[in-house]
């Protein structure tokens, strides 16, 4: 469970983060795309709202609605994901 609910939701509550908070969510967003990547798999909508905390600040990354799988060599060029982010 992520009882601390979204990151945007989190980061609202709390107002400010001290530095190594930061550092802690930050490196494990990092770590989660880096690993997608290396799978091939590209989010296209990472945002706040799309990434839960549990109650030891652990990252999930969720709603890969707008994921896609990459071919070798294949390019996207499509414009998607939530329009106040883009």
């Amino acid at each position: 469970l992520c009882k601390n609910g979204e990151l945007f939701d989190y980061l609202t509550s709390v107002v400010t983060l001290s530095e190594k908070k930061t550092r802690y969510i930050m490196r494990q967003v990092l770590e989660g795309i880096r690993y997608i990547h290396r799978k091939s798999i590209v989010h296209r909508d990472l945002k706040p709202e799309n990434i839960l905390l549990d109650d030891q600040l652990n990252v999930k990354i969720t709603d890969f609605g707008f994921a896609k799988v990459l071919k070798d060599g294949e390019k996207l060029f499509e414009l998607c994901g939530t329009p106040g982010y883009l």
